[in-house]
């Protein structure tokens, strides 16, 4: 497996610890695998770039540059993921690839291409353009549903899902949710009141919450575990099938 960490001035790839590439790149915001091969990376520079990783010559030759495209807008937050095109013959099994930049404007830039040719498919300007309704606060995380649903948090503490450029619900939190994650049909949300909520991403409706002693700071999904990090230096595994606690560490600091 290869570990890529963005830098001010560069990305860097380890393996089993050990750094065995550099690659020249300035102010990384974003780093998202979308699978052990591909590489979407976002830099402060308004670079959306995609990059191909070969495990055998990366050591060598490093990645390889496969798209770049030029933002028109700084972006605050990124998600991207690989769904089944709307649009193609069911017989084909053709797959689109989706990166959702949110914006401070109060704007989300929608790009698709095919996938793997990583063809782009037509939009405004290179994307589609969505903006937020009745929502003035600062975006702070965005995160793709599918191809047609997307959800967004604000530091106000509102979240809103948006459904084929449509405001579909919003609902308000407490304060500002800093984390989003969407999993088997569930829409994971956490943040300032010290809280993960499992949300239905169809209506907003609260099914589930967790409750954790710090500020919820980062969430991450694998199998049959959600990992919730948070400001108080810890870090908890809870089982999705009963969501109960099943491991919790302190950390040297927040993650």
């Amino acid at each position: 497996h290869i570990l890529a960490v963005g830098t001010t001035d560069s990305l860097l790839f380890y393996k089993s610890s050990i750094l065995i590439h550099t690659l020249s790149c300035e102010n990384v915001m974003s780093v998202n695998w979308i699978d052990p091969s591909l590489l979407v990376v976002l830099n402060a520079s308004q670079h959306l770039s995609i990059y191909s990783v070969d495990v055998d010559i990366l050591e060598s030759q490093g990645p390889s540059l496969l798209r770049q495209v030029q933002l028109q807008a700084p972006a605050v937050a990124l998600d991207c993921g690989c769904y089944s095109s709307s649009t193609a013959d069911s017989s084909n099994n053709n797959k689109m690839l989706q990166i959702t930049l949110a914006h401070a404007q109060q704007q989300l830039s929608v790009f698709t291409f095919d996938y793997p040719s990583l063809q782009q498919q037509q939009g405004d300007n290179g994307a589609s353009i969505i903006d937020l309704c009745n929502n003035n606060s600062p975006i702070l995380t965005v995160c793709n549903v599918d191809n047609n649903r997307i959800a967004v948090s604000c530091e106000s503490g509102t979240v809103q899902m948006y459904e084929c450029r449509k405001l579909l619900w919003s609902i308000e939190r407490s304060g500002p949710v800093h984390a989003m994650i969407y999993y088997n049909d569930i829409l994971a949300i956490g943040g300032y009141d010290k809280t993960v909520s499992l949300l239905v991403p169809s209506s907003g409706a609260v099914t589930r919450e967790l409750r954790l002693q710090g500020t919820v700071q980062s969430l991450a999904q694998s199998d049959w575990y959600l990992a919730v990090g948070c400001r108080d230096k810890t870090l908890t595994l809870f089982d999705t099938s009963t969501y109960t606690v099943i491991h919790a560490m302190e950390l040297l600091s927040w993650v």
